[in-house]
């Protein structure tokens, strides 16, 4: 369910992660498509923990309703509840740059309405296997993605993600090259107040890496998301980011500034994050059916 989300051109999801860079813990915003009917009110990122409990995602959610009180006092008495708890999330940082080259290939030819990307991986390890093609629609503006990773060895790998801007986008987004640190499991403490869910920013434990292939599976979301972002005239994937920059941090819109590699580094961190909850979501699912 949450990978169909994204790789259809939901781009929500990942929005809170951009928004936190502008006033961490202090804008509220509206998290949805994890299975509440109002979605969840948080701020900053969630950083993939599910938050379960009161108001929160219902799947272990083991609260009675009060026989003392009818359904709109408990209501009331459920807004006016505070808890903390401990939950599992990631641990990852991720960055971006502006870069003058870009692995990124590009197929297009005039009788054609669509183009496809794929890429190479010199010096690094591949990604993807058996001839990975991402197909999209031809446009004035086209963005194209690739991803790699270090070479396997006894370390984790890190993983590098390339954005690369095509035609018009070219100049507005230009060849960006994203390091991801080695993704780990880890616990944050998530604290519910007035109705508001408040991740801290720092985990309190971090484990060791996820499960093999996750990572891949998150550069194929990634790689569907960019391509099905794909409009006649605009990618709904750069454009996004260009939108939130420009009117939550002042950036302008059609040129490569500073500013913008942080805002596609979070973007691509709140996809991989909504990924793990998305799992949290579906094992927290089969643990309450056994429960029950």
């Amino acid at each position: 369910m949450c990978t169909a989300i994204l790789a259809n051109n939901n781009l929500s999801p990942p929005h809170p992660q951009v928004l936190a860079l502008r006033r961490p813990n202090w804008d509220i915003v509206t998290f949805s498509h994890v299975g509440v009917k109002d979605g969840l009110s948080l701020t900053g990122s969630l950083r993939g923990v599910l938050p379960i409990g009161p108001n929160g995602v219902d799947v272990l959610d083991a609260l009675e309703p009060s026989p003392l009180t009818n359904a709109q006092e408990e209501s009331t008495n459920i807004i006016r509840y505070n808890y903390n708890l401990e939950l599992q999330g990631i641990a990852s940082n991720i960055s971006c740059s502006y870069d003058t080259k870009s692995p990124v290939r590009i197929y297009s030819s005039d009788e054609d309405i669509t183009l496809q990307f794929n890429g190479t991986c010199p010096g690094k390890a591949d990604v993807f296997t058996n001839g990975k093609t991402f197909t999209e629609l031809k446009s004035a503006n086209n963005l194209a993605f690739w991803a790699c990773k270090t070479p396997g060895g006894t370390q984790e790998p890190s993983y590098i993600f390339y954005l690369r801007g095509y035609h018009d986008y070219a100049k507005a987004i230009g060849n960006i090259t994203c390091t991801s640190s080695p993704i780990r499991s880890a616990v944050y403490s998530v604290s519910y107040l007035s109705g508001v869910f408040y991740p801290n920013k720092e985990p309190s434990v971090v484990f060791g890496s996820l499960f093999p292939g996750f990572t891949e599976q998150v550069a194929d979301t990634l790689g569907q998301l960019i391509a099905n972002a794909q409009m006649p005239q605009t990618n709904l994937f750069g454009e996004s980011v260009i939108t939130l920059g420009v009117k939550y941090f002042g950036l302008t819109a059609n040129e490569q500034q500073p500013h913008y590699p942080p805002l596609y580094a979070s973007m691509i961190q709140g996809v991989l994050e909504y990924e793990v909850i998305c799992v949290n979501y579906f094992f927290a699912g089969i643990i309450s059916n056994c429960i029950n």
